[in-house]
């Protein structure tokens, strides 16, 4: 299965314009998700077409690793014109894996007793690590709860919305749980990135879906207004050789 085009409907509904994505798989597949391009949100279906791209050729039931890259090639802020196109993919992507599988949507979202299923499923001790990748909060605080007592790991890997904290029952911390974030992976930058230089010199791995631009030195000023623009966080300087 695999993303063949991404369609943009448009439907007026006299107030307003409804704004629909529809994502088409090479074996016929569809999913649906909806966004709004009237009220504070013009640009979205811009946004989608520079992103299809990125998308496009790809699994979309490997939605978590599409999403990271969609992520990692543009510069998001809280509610802009960017996350709002991505939600829009990762929405339909969603429907068309839940579609896939033949169960709703909210069957792979965990729901309110997830934390009771995981420790049903680990014998009532919960899981060593738990990973979030939703930015719910609430999602987070499963992921704590989840965790094993005495020495399991919740690490969050979701942005979480402006102004929204995480409300975790303190007992669980005294207990042995940690909570850790994954901005950078728990690397540390003297060291760290050197190895990852030497193992991209020798192709072990592939950083190029990262990069969103190429610009010269003269053109620096360009890459800052790529950032404003949120069209661009990578951008990389290339000197003349």
């Amino acid at each position: 299965m695999k993303v063949a085009r991404l369609e943009h409907l448009h439907a007026d509904a006299g107030k307003g314009v409804l704004d629909f994505l529809k994502l088409t798989t090479d074996d016929g597949g569809v999913g649906w998700s909806e966004y709004n391009e009237t009220f504070g949100g013009a640009g979205v279906t811009a946004a989608i077409d520079g992103l299809a791209p990125l998308v496009i050729g790809r699994d979309p039931r490997a939605r978590e690793a599409i999403v990271t890259t969609l992520y990692a090639v543009r510069r998001q802020a809280p509610g802009g014109v960017i996350q709002q196109a991505i939600a829009a993919i990762e929405n339909a992507m969603l429907d068309v894996k839940a579609r896939a599988l033949g169960i709703p949507v909210y069957e792979m979202l965990g729901g309110p007793d997830v934390v009771e299923q995981l420790l049903e499923m680990t014998d009532g001790l919960g899981a060593d690590y738990t990973f979030e990748a939703t930015g719910n909060v609430n999602v987070m605080r499963q992921a704590v709860e989840s965790a094993r007592m005495g020495w399991g790991l919740a690490t969050v890997c979701g942005v979480a919305g402006k102004g929204e904290t995480l409300d975790v029952v303190p007992r669980f911390l005294i207990t042995g749980r940690r909570v850790a974030g994954s901005s950078f992976g728990g690397v540390k930058g003297r060291d760290g990135v050197p190895r990852l230089v030497d193992m991209w010199l020798a192709g072990k791995i592939d950083v190029d879906p990262f990069i969103s631009h190429h610009i010269t030195l003269d053109e620096v000023n360009r890459g800052f207004e790529l950032m404003e623009a949120q069209d661009g966080i990578r951008s990389v300087i290339v000197f003349p050789s």
